[in-house]
């Protein structure tokens, strides 16, 4: 008798964990402040649009291998943007393929503001972290 192995489930990794993965590759590069917020109606048509969207990130799969992503960033005064900008699609790309193991097809990059002080730094990097912690919030209720 033959035996056959049997799957254990299927394996799926939600666009929201992918979107936090790239923030934090992000937001590690020097220069970066923050990512970008959008308003509440922005985000329901980006989801309309069957991509997830976390704050200023929006996450795509055109199969269950490979990921797109975009993000709006914040970059402080003084920084080269192309530079930058480089360097998140570098460490965010390696990111997501050795976390997730998923091949990226595109990161694209969208400087959307740049901030020229301390206090615009400080802010910025305060609605991210309350954005942050709010989001795994919403990620800790849909587990339970």
């Amino acid at each position: 008798m033959e035996l056959e192995k049997k799957s254990l489930g299927e394996i799926k990794i939600d666009n929201g964990v992918i979107g936090m993965l790239a923030k934090n590759a992000a937001l590690a590069v020097p220069g970066v402040v923050g990512i970008v917020s959008e308003c509440w109606l922005k985000r329901l048509f980006r989801q309309w649009r069957k991509g997830d969207s976390i704050e200023g990130i929006m996450v795509m799969n055109p199969d269950e291998y490979s990921v797109s992503v975009t993000l709006k960033i914040i970059v402080l005064y003084g920084y080269n943007v192309l530079d930058v900008a480089r360097q998140i699609q570098v460490q965010v790309g390696s990111a997501i393929r050795n976390f997730a193991n998923l091949e990226v097809d595109s990161i694209d990059v969208i400087i959307q503001e740049v901030v020229f002080d301390e206090s615009q730094q400080k802010r910025a990097k305060e609605e991210n972290d309350e954005e942050t912690e709010r989001q795994v919030n919403i990620n800790e209720e849909d587990v339970k």
